[in-house]
Parts: C-alpha cells; sequence; structure tokens
C-alpha cells in the first residue's frame, strides 16, 4: 500500500476581472476557464495572446503510423491514455523570453475524458515559473519556461474567462491510501513518471527519492525540468509519500541524481543542477583551485552577482529526513555528485559528469579533495564504455561495489582489497531491465536496489525493486522482495498447454521449470504474431528475452552486452535501458529449476511488463512496446507443480 500525499495548493488573489490584453499580467496569475463542455464538439481557440498564451479546443485521434511532431508531443503527455479516438484536448501554449531575449514556447494540454473534467471550472496558474492546470486547488499538469512572460499587445477570448492575480501561495497535502504497488509505482496524476531513483537507509527508515518527470523528459523542451520526489517506509509493505525533497524555484533549474546522506546529526539531500540545459545565460561553478583537486564553495547569491545562473552540486538539509530546506550551496562540480558517509566519520563523493573522480572531506562545510584512487569507472576502458551518471557505490560483508549509469559495474574481489575490478568483464551484471539503479542498505544487512522501466516514448516510467544477496566471493545475485510479493485472487487457472489470459489483467506464474534434451527453457509471452520470449540456455548459462512472431518456436541464443562489445568493439548499448532484446551472464541453474514470472497489463505504458525470478537467484524485466498478452505457452522444455493466479492491481 502507498499513502499519498497529494500537494493542494491555496492561493491568495485579488477580485477576478475579465481576461484582456490590459489585465493578462507576466508575473504571477490565475485564470479560470468556465467548464469547457459547452466547448467540445468544435475546436476553436478560447485565449489568444500572440506570442505569450493561447488555449485552443482540438480534437485528435492517436496515429502511430504519422507521427507527427505534434503527435509525438501529444503522444508523450499522454493525451490517448483514456481514448485513443476522437479525444478532444484542452491545448495550452505558452511562451517564455530569457533576459538575453531568447524566446521559446512550451505545450500544456489536459484530455478532457479525464474523469469530472468538463462540468468543472479549470485554472490556468502561472507562478512565474511554472504554468499549471488546475483542480480545485490541485495540479492536473504543468510544464516550465525558461523565463518570463513577453509583454501583451493583443487579446481576444471566449466569454466568461476571468483573471486574478495572486499574492502569494501556500501548500498542504490531502492524504489518499492507494493500493498501487510500491515494485510497480508510479505517482499520482495522468502523465507523472519516475525517472532516475536514489535510495537511503538509516534509523529504521528507508528512502527512494527520485526524479518526477512528465513528458518522459521532454518538459521544458526536453530539458527535463525535473524535481526530487520522496517516498518512505519502514517495513517495505507501506509506503508513504512524503514532500519533495527539492522543488524547482527558477526557471533556469532542473535537478540531476545524488544521495541522501547523514551527517554529524543532520540529513542531508546531494544532487545537481543541471543549469548547463538552459539557453542562454552565463553558468556560475564552485572554482576549482589552482592543485585540481577541490572545488570551492560558492553560494548562489554570489553566483547571481556574477551576472549567472548556479550550476553543479548543491545540498538541501533536514533535521528529521522528511523535510528539507535548501542550502543554496554550490559544492562541487558534479552534476551527479553521490555522497555516502564513511566509517571514520568523513565523507566520499563519487563524482558524476562535471566533476568526475573520487574525492573526500571530513565535513560537508569544508571542501571534497580529489584522492588518489586510480578507479576508471567510465570511458571506453571499461567493459560497455559507460558513462559517469549517477555513480552508486555500496559495501556488503566486507565487499565493496560500485554501479555506474546504465551499464557499469565495479567490485572488489576479497574483503581485505580497496581495488576494484570491472565486474562486467568477469561475466557479472546486476542490470536485469532495471535503469541507472542504485542501492541501499535495509534491516538486518538486507541490501534492496531500486530503479526504473524505461517507457516506449522515452525516459521514466515506473519503479522497480530487488533484493541483493552474495554469492562465493562477492558476487552478486538478485531475487524478489517477499514484502513485495502481489496478493492472489480468484483460483488456480494454470493447466497443461498453452494458457490462456485476459491482456488486460495482471497475474503470477509459478512452478518447476525443465529444460528439454538440448538444456533449454524458452517460455513465450504475447498475442497473435507478437511475442516476446524468456529463454534460459543451460549451456550457455544465459537468460535472455527476444521478441518472435511465433510463440511456439524457440530463438535463437543472442549475445551478452560485453559478448557483444568482444566481437564487434565499440556498440551503443542503449537498447540495454529499454528492457527488451538483451541476455544477462551467468544464469547457473540446474536441469530443474524454480520460475516465478509476474505478467503486468499498464495502460498508463501501453504495453505488458513481464517480471521474472529465476531459480531465487536472478532477475530480468521485460518490456516490449505495446506487447499485449493473452497467450503464455512453453515452447521448449516443461513446467511442473504450476499454479496461474490473478494479482491485484
Amino acid at each position: 500500500m502507498v499513502i499519498r500525499k497529494i500537494p493542494v495548493y491555496t492561493l491568495d488573489t485579488d477580485s477576478a476581472r475579465p481576461l484582456s490584453a490590459d489585465t493578462l499580467e507576466n508575473k504571477s496569475f490565475v485564470i479560470a476557464l468556465p467548464p469547457l463542455k459547452k466547448y467540445v464538439g468544435k475546436e476553436q481557440t478560447i485565449i489568444d495572446a500572440p506570442g505569450v498564451l493561447s488555449a485552443r479546443i482540438i480534437c485528435r485521434s492517436l496515429d502511430t503510423l504519422n507521427m507527427t511532431p505534434e503527435m509525438i508531443s501529444l503522444h508523450k503527455e499522454n493525451c490517448f491514455d483514456l481514448n485513443e479516438e476522437n479525444e478532444w484536448i484542452l491545448d495550452i501554449s505558452f511562451t517564455t523570453v530569457t533576459k538575453e531575449g531568447v524566446s521559446e514556447s512550451f505545450p500544456l494540454r489536459l484530455p478532457l475524458s479525464l474523469d469530472g473534467i468538463l462540468d468543472r471550472s479549470l485554472g490556468i496558474w502561472f507562478d512565474g515559473t511554472w504554468m499549471r492546470i488546475m483542480l480545485d486547488s490541485e495540479v492536473l499538469n504543468e510544464n516550465s519556461g525558461i523565463g518570463d512572460l513577453p509583454s501583451v499587445t493583443s487579446l481576444e477570448c471566449a466569454d466568461g474567462i476571468t483573471i486574478c492575480s495572486v499574492i502569494s501561495s501556500n501548500v498542504s497535502y490531502r492524504t489518499e491510501e492507494s493500493d498501487v504497488p510500491a515494485d510497480f509505482y508510479d505517482p499520482h496524476g495522468f502523465n507523472t513518471h519516475v525517472g532516475d531513483v536514489m535510495t537511503f537507509f538509516h534509523d529504521g527508515v528507508y528512502h527512494i527519492m527520485y526524479l518526477i518527470d512528465r513528458r518522459h523528459h521532454a518538459s521544458r523542451n526536453g530539458r527535463g525540468a525535473h524535481y526530487i520526489a520522496h517516498l518512505t517506509t519502514r517495513d517495505l509493505i507501506t509506503w508513504e509519500e512524503q514532500p519533495p525533497v527539492a522543488e524547482i524555484e527558477n526557471p533556469y533549474e532542473t535537478f540531476g541524481t545524488g544521495t541522501m546522506f547523514f551527517h554529524k546529526g543532520k540529513y542531508y539531500m546531494s544532487y545537481g543542477l543541471h543549469t548547463s540545459r538552459h539557453p542562454s545565460g552565463k553558468f556560475c561553478e564552485p572554482t576549482y583551485d589552482t592543485d585540481s583537486k577541490s572545488f570551492g564553495h560558492k553560494t548562489f547569491d554570489e553566483a547571481y552577482a556574477e551576472g549567472g545562473m548556479p550550476m553543479g552540486a548543491t545540498l538541501s538539509v533536514s533535521d528529521d529526513g522528511i523535510n528539507f530546506k535548501r542550502t543554496e550551496l554550490l559544492y562541487h562540480g558534479a552534476q551527479n555528485p553521490s555522497v555516502y558517509s564513511t566509517k571514520e566519520g568523513g565523507l566520499i563523493l563519487y563524482g558524476g559528469y562535471g566533476g568526475e573522480g573520487i574525492y573526500d572531506t571530513d565535513d560537508i562545510l569544508n571542501p571534497f579533495v580529489k584522492t588518489e584512487s586510480k578507479l576508471i569507472f567510465c570511458g571506453p576502458s571499461t567493459g560497455l564504455d559507460c558513462s559517469s551518471e549517477c555513480p552508486a557505490f555500496f559495501e556488503m560483508n566486507g565487499y565493496k561495489y560500485l554501479i555506474v549509469g546504465f551499464r557499469g559495474y565495479f567490485r572488489t574481489l576479497s574483503t581485505d582489497s580497496e581495488t576494484m575490478v570491472d565486474a562486467i568483464k568477469l561475466g557479472e551484471t546486476v542490470y536485469d531491465g532495471l535503469s541507472v539503479p542504485m542501492v541501499a542498505e535495509f534491516d538486518n544487512g538486507r541490501r534492496i536496489i531500486a530503479g526504473w522501466i524505461r517507457h516506449e516514448l522515452g525516459w521514466g516510467a515506473v519503479l522497480m525493486q530487488r533484493e541483493l544477496f552474495q554469492e562465493e566471493n562477492g558476487k552478486l545475485g538478485m531475487k524478489w522482495i517477499p514484502e513485495l510479493y502481489p496478493e492472489k485472487i480468484g483460483d488456480n487457472i494454470f493447466r497443461e498447454g498453452d494458457l490462456r489470459v485476459d491482456e488486460k489483467c495482471n497475474y503470477i506464474l509459478e512452478g518447476r521449470a525443465k529444460a528439454d534434451e538440448n538444456g533449454v527453457f524458452a517460455l513465450s509471452f504475447g498475442k497473435g504474431d507478437k511475442y516476446s520470449q524468456l529463454k534460459i540456455d543451460l549451456n550457455a548459462k544465459k537468460a535472455q528475452f527476444v521478441d518472435i512472431a511465433d510463440g511456439k518456436m524457440v530463438a535463437d541464443t543472442i549475445k551478452t552486452p560485453y559478448e557483444k562489445r568482444l566481437e564487434i568493439g565499440h556498440h551503443d548499448y542503449h537498447y540495454l535501458k529499454y528492457s527488451n532484446n538483451f541476455a544477462i551472464p551467468d544464469v547457473d541453474v540446474d536441469n530443474e529449476f524454480g520460475l516465478r514470472v509476474i505478467i503486468r497489463y499498464s495502460k498508463k505504458m501501453r504495453t505488458t511488463v513481464c517480471d521474472i525470478e529465476i531459480d531465487g537467484k536472478r532477475t530480468m524485466i521485460l518490456m516490449t512496446p505495446n506487447l499485449f498478452v493473452d497467450t503464455v505457452n512453453t515452447a521448449a522444455g516443461s513446467i511442473s507443480d504450476g499454479s496461474l493466479y490473478r494479482i491485484k492491481n
């Protein structure tokens, strides 16, 4: 269960007046629209302030064969999730301009098939940074520009539209219990998604921070405009949304990843400002000293005084781990700064781009100094040419591990070693379909790895978690988290032969899988001529997901990403983050082994996600776009002692 905390805004406004060129301001206002029901049936413009703000009522149908820029934009905004044919849409466009004169327009839409929309008054609220569509003081959708609204020269609008100036605003939270599963979690809202995930455990509380996303990174015209949301739990069963750890307050801001850590009695959230995405202006970073080993601190006010916008690593601070306040301090150049407490009471920083390397300090108020570590955790010398995005460090029973971005994985080979080796080159991996995973401790020495599953339309979608465990010599295995096991409903519908399921329901399949005489087990999921197949090759010790046209055929065994690298040299490994058509190594199971599969339909993701646990040792996630499953069949081998149940959600 997830206890949602949905923000409710109270706006202090002046008196309402008719919307006109004279009353539309460029700082902070709320426009009240009459119920839109009377406009549906005819495409029309209801607000037209050229070069500033427009609001139209349009009708569109999803056309995946003719993906024009408008169609892609509407699709990314989830406008067709509820109705693919003849969807009526409130289509808002607003323009902002930087102080250097760079002008851009930004979309903000709402499908009018959402419950209760047509008969109620909506608000359009601009606060100087965000343009939001509001219903009863709650945000339905939002987008952010790059500066101020330009001056209005002319305006036409439909009757009954009014405007108020917003003097001040306050936010409180409405609590709502939700059955959304924590291993397939997405935020409240019709077009919200989970982006990069950050995890932390302290004083009995497990924290998940994530970059909240709309439009699959297309907000603010592809700059993301991500801020940091927050989930907590004490038992991995009941989860609670918390107020954001850090919110965007200026049009130049979009946040990158980081880590939460506890240091000298306070909680800190370290994260990056990706200010370089802004289209104009001077970017002010903390200054690198003359010996190129540390960054001097710089406040936001000092950056502003230099005529620039702050960029680099910053901090938010909290006394309780829930309520955070921004420090407005730049303390490092990394835009993905991962900071961890050391046993000695100091801090170590693994720097992503903007300040790559490893640094340490004895106090967060003192500069981090680059160490002499020779670890190379990004670049062409790594097994999969990994980037320096989102480094995640953890220890377990004396072994040290570092996961980096979409495909980098390093570890020590003994408990007395400080030297990390490239585990990808050893034929190991922790990438099972998760994007940019991070790891945190939990009670009794457990380790939880969390990441997100990518949507076909791009970056961000839903949260997914696993439990790590150690095998021989520090090698890691992955299994489902027992506390997140789904609730079964109804009767066992397993039978021999093809399994028939409702493509819009969710199921769990369990049993003992047995390979055929060739040492192969293959299980296909799909419908008609579109299937994806889980194949486990005992001889090659590999598991794979491959798209196929016939669920009864057995796909060829494909190469793992590192095998491809060895074969052809440089390779585009970004297919890994799409969670389909990939193989994982080191799947060492007997001829008969345990198998568990969750088949989860997602209207929001427009597909069926298959989550696999192999003998309690390895996991895999399948996310093939537009895969709708009504048939599950065994193409090679067999399943005994099987069960197939519906599950909630």
